[in-house]
This record gives structure tokens, sequence and C-alpha cells, in this order.
């Protein structure tokens, strides 16, 4: 979650600042710098992006700071005894087949992603190029974490900000024994801009774009079948975003 929040903000804001920068100072040499030129209006477009860089730095903090007391607390979940799921079950962009013996999630584009043997208690996490066998017993618990944030988007630029997106984000991890967290799955339900905003035109009173219970359920399956307790940290209770646009 927070690294995605940081290659948010180093490819939209870090990268741009830099970019504008260098070749604000490259042409700007070209003429004395004791009188006002045209080029110098470009500093305002620099300290917006500064100024951006500098809150997503504030938002990062927050999320790591409120990231790393919950791990610390451990307020875990028990394991939900009284769950019974679907044998189907839709997660967002991914589809999730229980049976009794085994676990199978597929992503949006029908390729498993995770795989689970009773049997065996091993957990597989596929990715596209590799995969990673887990033996359930080296698990000491899950995390599950969830925000809602505002993504910057290439579409967005090219259209003042409207293809950007608010993205409601589960991400739901296995903390090892050895004190490694290993992401298992990812739930995203993203929305334009200016679909939000059409969206409230036309429904004022919709419900809240907040997917959370969503990734809970899904945790809570997990916990039931992996007989793991769990960890919900929901940065929405912290509220450390903030939704800056250029």
């Amino acid at each position: 979650m927070i690294n995605k929040a940081i290659q948010n903000t180093v490819i939209f804001t870090l990268i741009p600042l830099l970019g504008f920068l260098t070749f604000y100072l490259w042409v700007r040499f070209d003429y004395s710098l004791l009188t006002l030129n045209k080029m110098d209006f470009a500093l305002l477009g620099i300290v917006l992006f500064a100024v951006t860089l500098y809150l997503d730095k504030i938002q990062i903090h927050k999320k790591v700071k409120y990231y790393n007391l919950l791990l610390q607390e451990r307020e875990l979940s028990s394991i939900d005894q009284f769950i019974h799921p679907n044998k189907r079950e839709i997660i967002g962009n991914n589809k999730m087949y229980l049976d009794i013996n085994s676990i199978d999630i597929f992503n949006q584009e029908n390729q498993c992603v995770f795989h689970y043997n009773a049997k065996k208690n091993i957990i597989e996490i596929k990715k596209r190029f590799s995969s990673l066998k887990i033996l359930t017993g080296d698990i000491e618990f899950l995390i599950l974490e969830y925000d809602k944030t505002y993504r910057n988007t290439l579409k967005g630029w090219l259209t003042r900000g409207d293809l950007d997106k608010i993205q409601s984000i589960s991400i739901i991890s296995a903390k090892l024994i050895s004190g490694k967290i290993i992401p298992i799955i990812e739930i995203i339900f993203d929305e334009t801009i200016i679909s939000n905003r059409l969206n409230n035109l036309s429904e004022p009173k919709k419900d809240e774009f907040n997917f959370f219970p969503v990734g809970l359920k899904t945790t809570r399956i997990l916990s039931n079948k992996l007989k793991k307790e769990y960890l919900v940290i929901n940065y929405q209770d912290e509220k450390p975003m903030h939704n800056t646009r250029l």
C-alpha cells in the first residue's frame, strides 16, 4: 500500500519537478539573472510541484507511522468460525473459488494468482513470471490494509485531472514468523474523477465509494481457511490523505 503511494508520488510529482527544474535552470542561465524574464513564471509550476511533493511526503509519513504503530500493538482479530462463504465469491476485480481442500483466486485476466492446498498446508502466490510457495505453518498472522486514495494517471495529466482515479484498495498480506511480510492479493475498485463527479450530480445521495467490507470479508474467509488471526490496518481511520491535483 505504502509502496504504491511512493511510486505514484515519484512518477507524477518528483520526476516532473526535477524535469521542470532542470529545464528552467538550463534555459534561464542563457539570460541575465539580474532581470526578470518570462521564464521566471515557470517557477510557479515548480513551486506547485514542490508543495505537492511536500504534502505527499507528509501523507506517506503518516501512513508509515500508523502502519508501524498498529503492527507493534498487534491487536489481532480472532479467527471467524461462523463465516460461511459461497463456493464462488466475486472480490473486486478477482474471483475466488472455494471447496473443502482448496482456495483458488483468479484475477481479471482469468489467471490464477493464489492457490491454497489444505492437504499439504501450502499456499502458492503466482505472479506473471514467478511463483512463491509458503507453508501455512510459517505464517504468524494475516494483515489487511485498506485505503481510499487519489491516484494520478498519465491520462489524467492529459485531461486536467478528469481521468485521474479515486481508488479503493485492499491488500491482504501474510506476516511470516521470520518477520517478512508477503502480499497475497490486491482488491482494487477505481473510478475516474469525471465519473465520480457525474454520478454525484445524478445521485447526490449515492453511497460512499468505500469497499472496505469486501476486503474484510475476503480476509475473514482466508483467516478461517488458513486458521490464522488477522490484523486490520484501515488508513481511513487515521485519515492521512489529501487530494492535491495539478
